[in-house]
């Protein structure tokens, strides 16, 4: 019965190991402080903007926040829809950025005496 044992164990022991292997990882952590406070200054800076440079504010805050709703999904996403959904996140953090820039410029330059 002893030398039974460890093939018992292991024939236990293994498809836990398995399982354990296979398991989704956690999901991503929600958006750094950096993401929402662009979101922000941007919303603030909307204001001031063209009329088409706001329409495209508005469509790069959109996409931002589309991108990172796969954040719910969690561990239902495979590893390459995660990837995938992660690479669509940063470019839209990087559109939004760019849209953004000239707005935040301006609000950060000193004003011009004339």
């Amino acid at each position: 019965m002893s030398c039974r044992t460890p093939a018992l164990l292991a024939g236990v022991v293994m498809p836990l190991l398995a399982l354990q292997a296979t398991a989704a990882p956690l999901p991503p952590p929600p958006p750094t402080g950096g993401t929402l406070a662009l979101i922000e200054q941007c919303t603030a800076a909307m204001s001031r903007a063209h009329p088409w440079r706001a329409r495209q504010l508005r469509q790069a805050m959109f996409r931002m926040r589309v991108s990172m709703s796969y954040r719910a999904a969690g561990a239902r996403l495979s590893a390459a829809e995660r990837r995938s959904a992660m690479a669509a996140e940063r470019a839209s953090y990087d559109l939004l950025f760019e849209t953004c820039r000239p707005l935040l410029a301006l609000s950060l330059s000193p004003a011009r005496s004339g």
